[in-house]
């Protein structure tokens, strides 16, 4: 007001709720008492740029998470496939005492999926850590100007679960493969032969 010699006049007008939920409902009120002559923008409006930013970001973080798990993916089959290939010697005698390929195939698939989510849950653990530091310390700042300080953090239930299930999915394809591979009826053969 001062440096436009405005004193009668108000260009805009702040207000802060307790509850940032309640905004929609706030804004409908105050728009409907102040009718259409006035402008009525709420945070999440007033910096759509920004929010729109971070739903991007948040999209974006997800495809980064699948690719890591699809390299991961690489680890479980390898990893699998090592295993089978050090116990040849113990399939060959699970399969000559009456073992048959889906016996010896849920051993090695129990074996994948174990290391699938000891590493999902341990992820996740590290996650929910990172996030619960993040939103009480703010290690991620936002430069000068923006409408936080630090790099916001909400954490969902349906996003872990989200996450929890692709990792599972994927340790699933992961440890099939191999699996299926290894323990076919040729495959145990040629074990025998090996052996």
């Amino acid at each position: 007001k001062n440096l436009f010699d405005c004193d009668k006049q108000v260009s805009a007008i702040e207000i802060g709720l307790e509850d940032v939920r309640q905004s929609d409902d706030v804004q409908g009120k105050i728009s409907s008492l102040m009718g259409s002559d006035y402008l009525l923008k709420n945070r999440f409006q007033q910096n759509k740029a920004l929010f729109s930013t971070l739903q991007t970001e948040k999209l974006w973080a997800f495809v980064l998470l699948i690719f890591i798990l699809v390299v991961a993916t690489f680890n479980i089959i390898g990893a699998l496939t090592m295993l089978i290939i050090e116990k040849k010697k113990d399939i060959v005698t699970l399969s000559n005492i009456g073992a048959d390929g889906n016996f010896i195939r849920r051993i090695f698939m129990t074996e994948g999926l174990l290391i699938t989510f000891i590493g999902a849950l341990i992820g996740l653990a590290l996650g929910l850590l990172f996030c619960f530091l993040q939103m009480k310390f703010a290690f991620v700042k936002f430069a000068e100007g923006f409408v936080t300080d630090a790099y916001p953090m909400d954490i969902q239930a349906k996003d872990f679960l989200f996450i929890l299930l692709s990792v599972f999915c994927i340790g699933v394809i992961a440890a099939w493969f191999p699996v299926r591979f290894f323990t076919k009826k040729n495959a145990l053969d040629k074990f025998r032969l090996e052996v």
